[in-house]
């Protein structure tokens, strides 16, 4: 055979071969370019969660594991400021900010689920529920808390629990998990006179409730409630720095949600997952706690993004918070250094230790002691500050919620804050912006500086649909 025509046998290979790959590289390019829709949505809702706050977790990880560590969303490709300002006030609350972010209206102080008018609402949940998307809403919060509330719920004042919980029982929400209800035992005929209690109202909505992780996987109920107590006021989970590997915490409710939810066959699904008891531990000032509940935070992102994984071109992840809670500051009184590394001698929570201290004999040696030999152990120095701030009331204006406001837990989370060179300017919320963090279908969508009620008309688009309401 001529080698001219062997030579033009191997350039003719080659010419097709490239030819070939252009087109495949082409038809890649065409596909990447083409915008993906989300069908299966994630709110991962750190309550009063800060930047601040994400960054000494991540320098409590560092010291912990010998090396710098970023947490998962700190590695999402998109991040935006929201604001949190409510219609009456520059410091939001969790009910008029979870109102904006989900149902796309800015509204009062203290107001779920409806404007300014007192007006009902519809969140974006219940939206998708209508055509056809599943529904869950997940909490460590009491099931009846601000957060979830505004998802199902209409009133003006988040503290009407039992109306809310009424609510709930009534919506065609799929799943629901939290803490448990505040008045779940409590009788009112007001709402309706042939319904005495909560469970009674569950059980005629159709609702299977259960106290149970292992009855909740295996439940084939259409609507499935999994909640910590079935006592009154529960307000939190077991607090992750107290928590024993028996209970329950959001990782399990993240998991049971995703099971139920998907259908490879379905429209898709929208799934609140709120690490609600952040925002309680920075009321408290108690760092070390509110550490562990963000790496239960980012533990259950862990569980999402597996999901995304296996999904990414149809799943769209969204990290954001309400309101910033306790004004954090890293830094304080001139130092250029901080550290994490004393949290991790703290053995629990804020909460526990006062539970603990109100069992106890009140002689103030007895309590210091405890606090050495059971919480952390103290210097002469620190004894002594203890001893001299235990006997000082605290102001009014600076009790936090959520707990019995012991001023030897106080002085002894004052400790911890000193050792740590950070420091807290309040125990309610603060005004400062809060950072949202995106991945996946959509994500590109939240870039710059976004008002909160914003958030449920940007997710619409991220699902090729129209937001029908006027966000503000």
């Amino acid at each position: 055979m001529p080698k001219i025509f062997i030579m033009f046998k191997k350039i003719t290979t080659i010419v097709l071969l490239f030819s070939v790959l252009v087109s495949h590289a082409t038809q890649r390019s065409v596909k990447s370019n083409v915008p993906q829709k989300a069908k299966y949505v994630f709110v991962l809702f750190g309550d009063g969660m800060s930047d601040n706050l994400v960054r000494l977790t991540e320098l409590y990880l560092s010291a912990k594991y010998k090396k710098d560590t970023l947490v998962n969303f700190s590695r999402f490709p998109n991040v935006a400021l929201t604001t949190t300002y409510s219609k009456t006030s520059q410091i939001t609350c969790s009910a008029a900010a979870g109102t904006a972010i989900f149902c796309g209206t800015k509204t009062m102080y203290n107001g779920i689920g409806v404007n300014e008018q007192l007006e009902p609402v519809e969140s974006i949940g219940t939206k998708l529920k209508k055509e056809g998307y599943k529904l869950g809403i997940c909490s460590t919060n009491g099931i009846d808390h601000a957060t979830p509330a505004t998802i199902y719920a209409h009133t003006p004042d988040r503290k009407n629990f039992f109306s809310i919980s009424a609510q709930l029982a009534r919506s065609d929400v799929d799943f629901a998990a939290g803490a448990g209800f505040v008045n779940i035992n409590n009788p009112n005929r007001k709402w309706d006179k042939n319904i005495l209690t909560i469970p009674d109202s569950l059980k005629k909505y159709n609702w299977h409730l259960t106290t149970s992780v292992a009855e909740a996987k295996k439940s084939k109920a259409g609507k499935l409630i999994l909640l910590n107590s079935l006592t009154e006021a529960s307000e939190d989970m077991p607090l992750s720095i107290d928590r024993t590997p028996d209970q329950m915490n959001l990782k399990d409710f993240a998991r049971i949600g995703i099971d139920r939810l998907y259908d490879p066959k379905g429209k898709g699904f929208f799934l609140l997952l709120e690490g609600g008891s952040i925002d309680h531990t920075m009321h408290s000032n108690d760092l070390a706690s509110g550490v562990h509940e963000v790496i239960n935070f980012i533990e259950t992102i862990d569980i999402a993004l597996d999901f995304y994984k296996k999904h990414p071109d149809e799943t769209l992840l969204l990290v954001v918070s309400d309101h910033e809670t306790g004004g954090l500051s890293l830094g304080k009184e001139g130092a250029r250094n901080i550290t994490a590394a004393p949290l991790m001698e703290q053995k629990m929570s804020y909460h526990k230790m006062e539970d603990l201290i109100q069992k106890m004999n009140p002689d103030p040696d007895s309590i210091i002691h405890f606090i050495d030999q059971q919480v952390f152990k103290l210097t002469e120095s620190e004894i002594q500050y203890i001893k001299k701030a235990s006997k000082q009331a605290i102001p009014e204006d600076q009790k936090a919620l959520y707990a019995r406001n012991n001023t030897f837990v106080a002085a002894t989370m004052q400790i911890m804050q000193n050792r740590c060179k950070v420091g807290f300017s309040t125990r309610h919320h603060s005004a400062a912006r809060i950072p949202l963090f995106s991945l996946g279908a959509g994500s590109e969508l939240f870039h710059g500086v976004i008002e909160n009620s914003d958030i449920p008309r940007l997710i619409f688009q991220a699902m090729g649909k129209t937001w029908p309401t006027p966000s503000r």
